[in-house]
């Protein structure tokens, strides 16, 4: 076996690792990611992987075009490259024996990655996603449902998704509801208390104020008892005076 670097992104390195009846690539990740689920993809096209009869520039092109878009992730991608038509033959002609062939070899693969992972200092967790990308149905449908306990199938988009975090938000939980918050640099705003008018307070400043504002009203009935008297007086003389006149 042959372990050879074929180029570095930000969060993973890409590895061909050679065997005597199969290749594959592999993304191991060095920054961030300590753990990991293996990730097997067969494609029809991997023939354009095989640095032999393409050469190293353009199957590194290939290369960067495949793992960069999932580098922010955490998904060790194995892509196996085999040297004979093992995988041609589960396509062309469907039966146990040809299954039974590139089941073995699947084995072989992902053991041979969970080692490789090891060595690396990764520790590869239980569950082995084979990625469904409209390739090698009827062989790939049988081989999940033979190992059903352990292998999950899952488009590559699928896998992505489950094991992104976004670290572009924050989640605030409530006994009711889920906000979701984005980060910003803006200060909180804080409410303080002494700029906050206490309401019963103010309602009895204003009802103290009204009462030293009141003045005692006056009533006017001693003004009336003086000017029944007044009047009784005129009368009294007036009466006298024409009484004298009278005599006269």
């Amino acid at each position: 076996m042959r372990e050879t670097l074929i180029c570095s992104l930000e969060k993973h390195y890409i590895y061909l690792i050679d065997n005597v009846t199969y290749s594959y690539y592999i993304a191991i990740p060095y920054k961030e990611f300590k753990n990991t689920n293996l990730a097997i993809t067969l494609r029809g096209d991997y023939e354009n992987f095989n640095i032999s009869s393409k050469g190293l520039d353009v199957v590194v092109s290939y290369i960067n075009n495949l793992y960069r878009n999932i580098d922010n992730y955490n998904v060790t991608l194995v892509f196996p490259i085999f040297v004979d038509n093992t995988l041609k033959a589960v396509d062309q002609n469907i039966n146990i024996n040809n299954f039974a062939r590139l089941d073995q070899m699947m084995g072989a693969i992902i053991n041979d990655a969970n080692n490789t992972l090891i060595r690396h200092n990764v520790q590869v967790l239980d569950t082995v996603y084979i990625i469904n990308n409209g390739e090698y149905k009827a062989f790939l449908n049988w081989f999940v449902e033979r190992y059903q306990e352990r292998v999950e199938y899952r488009s590559l988009p699928e896998l992505m998704q489950a094991e992104n975090i976004d670290k572009t938000y924050n989640i605030i939980d409530t006994p009711s509801i889920s906000f979701v918050v984005g980060k910003n640099n803006e200060e909180s705003i804080e409410v303080k208390q002494d700029n906050v008018e206490k309401i019963p307070d103010a309602i009895s400043d204003i009802i103290e104020r009204n009462q030293e504002q009141k003045e005692p009203i006056q009533t006017s009935n001693s003004y009336g008892y003086a000017s029944y008297w007044f009047l009784g007086i005129i009368t009294i003389v007036i009466s006298f005076i024409l009484l004298s006149i009278l005599v006269r």
